[in-house]
């Protein structure tokens, strides 16, 4: 059990949050502020009161976060951390489900679906509704994932249904629902949501989880939607034990559903509530933490602290504005090398910046300068196409109910089973109420099936019970060895293209590898497979890679790095073009990039490009307004090895970065000469207008006596003259 010891380790704040009294909760937790030592050390402080650890759960977004919580709780209560129920949002409802889900009808060993499975659900109901030109799948699903997010089942999204489209999606809604109950199947959303149901409907249920579970902690409370607050709120029943660490500065997560409101309104859910502020932060420098404070300030959205930092005030923020997306990422690479002349190592470093298409140039950058990279919050392992071929016959032999399993295991690899054929088993199993592995064996549904199929699908049935059988006499992971020989997959996926066939089996192999390490650990075949449908992108990420780890944003949250480097600072891109013209929206992006700067623990560098290229098209760009909400004595302008002096004011703002190299040979640093002998002023270029005031040139557009510019001013926005009678005077 945690001694004093431990206890006199905590600042004043910390260890007010950590002895606090029983009932709510709420510990606003600023960025490297201890909140995961404030959460650790609370469990411990609970089990020296003597609630045994069985009584207690602690809930957050991601297994490494769930992995790491149970490590340190370990050391600080001596082993007991193992009857602590630390879990994912997502697999503690699959655990309750597991356990109590066939009061719902929901068997035990129902599959897990993840999109892709969710849209060949939505697929079929739009057929079967004859409506599949009308809506795309993808637009449908993604409806309905908001809906469920928000807490409503398909009758409640028919009752705010506005309009013939909303009309036609929760016909979709309906049909989609069926679906997953014939396959005995819950997607992600239902993890969440039927929890809620469970105990709604069945209070004898909710009480004896009441009775065993005293005390719910809960990471990353400002990451909840509307639908995990009422799971909070089922799971924490009347003695209202709820300890909620968050940062609404930290909240970036509008679009996968999360709410704010639900950290930012806890005191008017629980008035009784004792509220405890971590301001204090052990990562950043002074200089970082200052300019990051200065930056959130802006937003209306928040509750108010000041991260302060002890020790020394650290460099100033370093800017630099390249050209184009090539010269950027130069840039970045060269940064990289200038600190690693200084003794930071590759690893030490994160290259952070808004979508993962900005990777692309940065990866070319940092070949060329042979600088090791790694990046992360690409495409899943188990997502991948092979692995999920490969892991829906385990599927089928825990759930041989699943239609979606079954029509992909009876496609990989193609045997001449068509999506009629597989329709019309389906249709079968449905009409029976058999599973579908069962009910396509039947003479009734084989003869469903045209004549030229019905021996492909009974070589199917006949692996399938090859299969059972392997897992029974030898194990589950020798089961799908099993399958990766006997169903030709290997043989198939050979006859690609050698390049990417080698690349495919090699991750059938990591995945045989991965089985055959669950099995010997002990883990059941369902385990696995929760495993493998619950991983998070970054559960993924070791963190143990020699080399600069490059991201998006939304990947770094939570993690830290001596050194952060954030491209792409530009008006479109960070802020995203979509969230400009909406208020919260635009309070999120900047949020997004308060969690980038304060990720770094020494210095950080940002970068944008005065235009971009895309296929064959340059188009200019204005640097991101953020800019202008950091503190001009902490931004220091930077020069890359190409560049040349020369100053830019970005928007009047006061902050000040050096022209970018020329881009290549032949273009000029002078201005512009349309043809007719008068030279204009060239993007980029400060003028003033008589009227408008200061402003930005951003485009050119025309020739000879038609050429027009476009200048951007800060308090008029964009305007665009004809270039003969603007009357724009350089300035600078």
């Amino acid at each position: 059990m945690m001694d004093e010891q431990a206890l006199e380790e905590l600042n004043p704040e910390q260890a007010e949050a950590v002895t606090a009294p029983d009932g709510p909760l709420l510990v606003l937790a600023g960025a490297g502020s201890g909140k995961t030592r404030v959460l650790t050390h609370r469990i411990a402080h609970l089990m020296s009161r003597g609630v045994e650890p069985w009584r207690i759960a602690g809930v957050t977004f991601t297994n490494k976060a769930a992995e790491e919580m149970r490590r340190r709780v370990d050391i600080l209560a001596g082993g007991a951390a193992s009857r602590v129920m630390l879990h994912t949002f997502h697999a503690l409802g699959a655990r309750l489900l597991r356990e109590h889900g066939d009061a719902l009808g929901l068997p035990r060993g129902f599959s897990i679906l993840d999109e892709d499975d969710s849209l060949v659900l939505v697929k079929a109901s739009l057929a079967a509704l004859g409506r599949s030109g009308d809506i795309a799948a993808e637009a449908a699903w993604s409806r309905i994932s908001a809906a469920k997010s928000s807490g409503l089942g398909p009758a409640g999204f028919r009752e705010r249904a506005a309009g013939p489209l909303d009309g036609l999606v929760a016909d979709v809604f309906d049909g989609y629902e069926e679906g997953k109950a014939r396959a005995a199947a819950a997607d992600f959303d239902d993890l969440i949501t039927l929890p809620v149901r469970l105990f709604t409907e069945h209070p004898g249920l909710a009480e004896r989880f009441h009775d065993k579970v005293r005390h719910i902690l809960v990471d990353e409370y400002q990451d909840t939607s509307p639908a995990q607050y009422a799971m909070l709120k089922a799971l924490a029943g009347p003695r209202r034990n709820v300890t909620c660490v968050g940062d609404p500065d930290q909240s970036i997560y509008r679009w996968r559903g999360a709410d704010i409101r639900n950290i930012l309104e806890f005191e008017r859910d629980f008035p009784d509530a004792r509220v405890v502020t971590l301001e204090r932060n052990y990562r950043s420098t002074p200089a970082i933490l200052s300019a990051a404070s200065e930056l959130i300030s802006h937003n209306r959205k928040r509750k108010p602290k000041k991260l302060w930092a002890e020790g020394p005030r650290g460099r100033p923020l370093a800017f630099h504005l390249a050209m184009d997306q090539d010269s950027e990422a130069r840039f970045a690479a060269g940064a990289v090398m200038r600190l690693m002349e200084e003794g930071a190592r590759p690893s030490d470093f994160a290259v952070l910046y808004r979508t993962n298409a900005q990777s692309r140039a940065l990866e070319e950058a940092f070949v060329h300068a042979r600088i090791p990279y790694t990046v992360v919050g690409g495409m899943k392992f188990y997502a991948r196409r092979e692995v999920k071929d490969m892991l829906s016959y385990l599927r089928l032999l825990v759930n041989p109910a699943d239609t979606v399993a079954f029509a992909r295991a009876a496609s990989a690899p193609p045997r001449g089973i068509g999506e009629t054929s597989l329709a019309r088993l389906a249709g079968a199993a449905a009409v029976s109420g058999q599973p579908v592995l069962a009910a396509a064996a039947t003479p009734e549904a084989l003869a469903l099936v045209p004549a030229r199929s019905r021996p492909a699908v009974q070589g199917f049935l006949g692996l399938m019970r090859r299969l059972e059988a392997e897992a029974a006499e030898r194990g589950w992971s020798e089961a799908l060895a099993l399958a990766s020989r006997e169903s030709g997959y290997a043989d198939w996926l050979a006859r690609g293209e050698r390049g990417e066939a080698e690349d495919r089996m090699g991750n059938v192999r990591e995945l045989l590898s991965a089985a055959r390490s669950s099995e010997e650990s002990g883990s059941s075949l369902e385990e696995f497979m929760e495993h493998a449908a619950l991983l998070a992108d970054i559960d993924a990420w070791k963190g143990a890679e020699p080399g600069t780890v490059l991201m998006t944003l939304h990947n770094a949250k939570g993690l830290e790095f001596p050194h952060v480097i954030v491209c792409g600072l530009e008006e479109g891109l960070l802020p995203h073009a979509s969230s400009i013209a909406d208020e919260d929206e635009l309070e999120e992006e900047r949020r997004l990039f308060y969690v980038g700067l304060t990720r770094a623990k020494e210095t950080v560098t940002l970068a944008a490009a005065r235009g971009r290229r895309t296929r064959d098209r340059f188009s200019w760009c204005l640097p991101s307004r953020f800019l202008s909400e950091l503190p001009p004595a902490l931004l220091a302008e930077v020069e890359s090895p190409l560049s040349l002096p020369l100053p830019l004011d970005l928007e009047g703002t006061g902050v000040h970065a050096v022209r970018p190299d020329s881009g290549g040979p032949g273009e000029t640093r002078e201005p512009v000469d349309d043809g007719g002998g008068d030279a204009h002023p060239r993007p980029g270029t400060r003028v003033r207008h008589p009227r408008f005031g200061p402003g930005t040139v951003i485009q050119l557009s025309g020739a000879g006596d038609d050429l027009n510019v476009t200048v951007s001013f800060p308090r008029w926005g964009r305007k665009t003259f004809l270039a003969r009678l603007a009357r724009l005077e350089p300035l600078g």
